[in-house]
């Protein structure tokens, strides 16, 4: 194949090239490391002001990062986790209005990876591990329900069989 030819499409692809620069040493991947440490102690001491200020940050430095390596090679991807941090503010602002905005925002974002991954081949990878899929579904659709993250660690264990007219019994 030609340097610069473009396959037709359903055709072969050509192989990955890594890019120019490299991702070791990234100012925006310190900033993002920095950033996930401080949003995890926010949350975690109940200081609702530091997860206001690190929280939405966090998708867009890996836009960021993403776009200085790639440019726009990688649109889905980098709309998807535009998205992702529109979501994650929708989610901070209390009320059911922002949660169902947050929830559609990462409904998006997550049409957007899937349509990255298709157009990069994933389903053509995917036939080549069958098996490795049907474990996956198997394990899956075998684990028992797990509680909601609200149950206190004291409570009775998750009942196996939901109630028929709620998602929680």
């Amino acid at each position: 194949m030609a340097e610069g030819h473009m396959p037709e499409r359903g055709g072969p692809r050509p192989a990955l090239q890594r890019p120019a620069r490299t991702a070791g040493t990234s100012p925006l991947l310190v900033v993002f490391a920095v950033l996930c440490v401080v949003e995890l102690i926010g949350v975690a001491t109940g200081r609702h002001a530091v997860e206001w200020a690190a929280k939405p940050l966090l998708a867009p430095l890996l836009a960021a990062h993403l776009w200085r390596l790639t440019g726009t090679r990688h649109a889905y991807v980098l709309t998807g986790l535009l998205l992702a941090a529109a979501g994650d503010i929708a989610l901070l602002i209390p009320g059911t209005p922002a949660f169902g905005i947050g929830l559609a925002l990462f409904l998006c974002a997550q049409l957007c990876w899937i349509t990255a991954f298709l157009r990069a081949g994933a389903l053509d990878h995917l036939r080549n591990r069958r098996a490795v899929c049907a474990a996956y579904l198997a394990v899956w659709a075998a684990a028992p329900p797990s509680p909601p993250p609200w149950a206190p660690p004291w409570a009775p264990p998750w009942p196996s069989t939901p109630s028929p007219c709620s998602p929680w019994p």
